[in-house]
């Protein structure tokens, strides 16, 4: 993945990933899966960008079970992440969280939903400009309705709330966000 802001390098990350899925007769499914990411800041612009270069390790688990019309599942993650520039540790970060989704196929091709996730993040050393270690809790809410227009074509609407706690003031925030999507698989 490439990240250009104002079409200039910022970002770039290289990922592997491995997933194990299973489902079983009785309409539960499980999931595995481990992430390795290596995230790299471009120093064009900012030579001191790679303070932020992190290595980073990701598990996830995942457990649903469907009932008649209702699909459910609760996932949980554990992420860890190296900094590359040791000057940069306080960007690097330990973090978890535990989300819940509900989803019912309320008519053929309509499927309403309810996300809601539980984050939690510590930064591994001091903020050098605050000296103390940030640590925030964020709280996520959505509702959506998914439509599959045709064998191709899906549409997906939600409103997502999110609220962000930190022990930094200028890290917290509120934000509603509404999204449409159309997506066209070939």
């Amino acid at each position: 993945q490439s990240v250009d802001l104002d079409s200039i390098k910022f970002q770039k990350s290289a990922s592997l990933i491995t997933n194990w899925q299973r489902t079983t007769s009785l309409g539960w499914t499980q999931g595995l899966t481990g992430a390795y990411t290596a995230v790299r800041y471009d120093t064009g612009v900012n030579p001191n960008a790679n303070l932020r270069d992190v290595d980073q390790v990701l598990l996830s688990a995942v457990l649903g079970k469907t009932v008649g019309i209702f699909y459910q599942n609760i996932s949980a993650y554990y992420g860890d992440e190296q900094i590359k520039v040791i000057l940069g540790e306080n960007n690097a970060q330990r973090f978890y969280g535990l989300a819940f989704a509900e989803q019912i196929q309320f008519r053929e091709n309509h499927i309403p939903f309810i996300r809601l996730s539980l984050h939690k993040s510590d930064n591994k050393s001091k903020d050098p400009i605050f000296n103390i270690v940030r640590g925030d809790s964020t709280f996520s809410s959505s509702f959506g309705w998914s439509w599959q227009a045709s064998e191709n074509i899906s549409v997906t609407t939600d409103v997502t709330f999110t609220k962000n706690k930190s022990n930094l003031d200028i890290f917290k925030y509120d934000r509603v966000k509404y999204q449409t999507g159309i997506r066209y698989q070939f």
